[in-house]
């Protein structure tokens, strides 16, 4: 799982143990849960 989550207006940062994730732009909810769950594996 991530170790810290992030988010902004306009920005979502996660990061996890080896990598981190920024995003931008509109990114619904459920993306970003698809997105964790699937980069967590």
């Amino acid at each position: 799982m991530p170790v810290r989550e992030a988010v902004s207006e306009d920005a979502c940062e996660i990061e996890f143990d080896r990598a981190r994730l920024r995003i931008r732009g509109n990114v619904s909810p459920d993306m970003l849960r698809l997105l964790i769950r699937e980069l967590s594996r």
